[in-house]
Parts: C-alpha cells; structure tokens; sequence
C-alpha cells in the first residue's frame, strides 16, 4: 500500500496493549475490616497503527483515562504488558 511521503506506513504497531489489568484500592473498608480493591480495567488489549487514527468509546467509569494514562506512563499496569514502538513500557 502506497502512503503519501512522510506517514508512516499502516501495518507498523505503535502501541499495543497486551492482557493489561489496573486496580485501585476502594475509598470504603468493608463491614468486615477487609480493604476492598476497584478494578478499573480487566484484560483489555489493543493495538494502534502508526498512521491510523483510533477511538477509545465507553461508558463512564469504563476505564478509558487510566488505559490513557498507563499508555502515558502515569500509571503502571498491574498485569499486562504496554509497549510503544515494540519497546515495552
């Protein structure tokens, strides 16, 4: 496939997400004393093409600012892998 000069072509992976998880600990301790932990994302994975324009779509509460910001580096997966460029974050 031919790409106008100075793009990238659009089968190169710039960032993949890979099985990523992130929990949070939950502002309530249960009745029982036990710390409850929210799970904000659970086994997401995608990829992004350089060249390729990409939408994250959800409800609220969804997860889509922490998958932002574990691809910025703001956050750290729990489980998972993020890797930009084939580098891994």
């Amino acid at each position: 496939m031919m790409q106008p000069e100075g793009r990238a072509p659009i089968t190169d992976t710039l960032v993949a997400l890979r099985g990523v998880r992130k929990e949070f600990p939950a502002r309530r301790v249960s009745p029982f004393g036990a710390r409850r932990k929210v799970v904000a994302v659970d086994d997401v994975g995608f990829e992004i093409r350089a060249g390729s324009t990409f939408g994250l779509v959800g409800e609220s509460g969804s997860g889509k600012s922490t998958i932002a910001r574990m691809i910025l580096k703001l956050e750290r997966p729990d489980a998972g892998e993020v890797s930009f460029d084939g580098r891994g974050l």
